[in-house]
């Protein structure tokens, strides 16, 4: 019976000690949680606060939109949208022109403005204005050369860009826009915006160092070269887009690669593999391919391209 008695005793205290136990291990359980509901807490009350102060909110270079009218805004956004991706080669061409004209005629106008009669309305806002019109529509025309399939509208985009790039320098360095902006920075207005302000102090700094402040021999100097650097630049990535080159590898010599990889490769008459030298296919090959000469073909051919058209240029130069 004491036997009994006494494995009874350790039963009700094992048992216990098994309660506590598992009480522990439940409160280290949920200390991370309560851990996380503490942090949790106060950043969404931070959050809510935020939410609530959010039509106290106004945007300090342009003029505050009324409450009322921000949902109209929102509904007549689809019709002010001016992204289009269906353009021809000729709509193209005629929409890079009308953009060029429209924009320099503002430029025109900010640049015979009398000295006396500079203001932020006038000069400032009006190039920020066509400045952010100008981008909007410029990006619709020369993105295409970079994802069309059509060459026909490649090549219009590509003489777009060319064209724009032309005029962006051009605009860059009227020196008559730039005075205007000097004078009105020397006005010091009496309540500028934080926002025009600073947008002033970098349009006159990027004057500065198209060297507008110097003489008209060097002005001219900065605008060739910009412009042969532009042309350069925009032919180097039309000539990276267009090129179609392949190596032929073996079975064996794509060894490491993927099912899928191989399966999105077209084969030649010899039954080789055509790897082009496109990102998709190249880097895929360069990080997973365990055959060295392969990855030593590919990085050498990758880093060749456009080779003849490159020698070509520099010898006619």
């Amino acid at each position: 019976g004491s036997e009994r008695a006494g494995g009874g005793a350790a039963e009700v205290r094992g048992g216990s000690a098994g309660k506590h136990a598992g009480k522990r291990r439940e409160t280290r359980r949920s200390e991370p949680r309560q851990a996380m509901l503490s942090v949790a807490v106060p950043v969404l009350r931070a959050a809510r606060r935020v939410y609530r102060a959010k039509p106290s909110l106004r945007m300090t270079l342009q003029a505050a939109v009324p409450q009322g009218s921000t949902r109209r805004c929102h509904l007549s956004a689809g019709s002010r949208n001016r992204l289009r991706w269906d353009l021809s080669p000729d709509d193209i061409r005629r929409r890079t022109e009308e953009l060029i004209q429209r924009v320099k005629r503002v430029y025109d106008s900010v640049g015979a403005l009398d000295m006396d009669r500079v203001s932020y309305e006038n000069t400032l806002r009006a190039l920020a204005d066509a400045k952010v019109t100008y981008t909007v529509e410029r990006h619709v025309l020369d993105f295409p050369q970079y994802v069309s399939a059509c060459r026909e509208l490649r090549a219009a985009s590509t003489e777009a860009d060319k064209r724009l790039s032309d005029f962006d320098v051009e605009m860059s360095m009227r020196e008559d826009v730039f005075q205007r902006l000097v004078v009105l920075q020397e006005k010091q207005l009496c309540d500028p915006k934080p926002e025009a302000k600073r947008l002033m102090e970098k349009v006159i700094k990027l004057g500065r160092r198209q060297g507008l402040h110097l003489s008209r021999e060097i002005q001219q100097e900065i605008k060739s070269t910009s412009k042969l650097i532009s042309e350069l630049s925009i032919d180097f990535n039309k000539n990276l887009n267009e090129e179609n080159s392949y190596l032929l590898f073996t079975e064996e010599e794509l060894g490491g690669l993927a099912e899928s990889y191989m399966r999105g490769l077209e084969k030649a008459d010899d039954g080789r593999y055509k790897v082009s030298l496109e990102y998709p296919q190249y880097y895929p090959l360069m990080k997973r391919c365990f055959i060295p000469e392969t990855r030593r073909k590919m990085e050498a051919a990758f880093q060749s391209r456009c080779k003849e058209v490159t020698s070509l240029a520099t010898v006619e130069d």
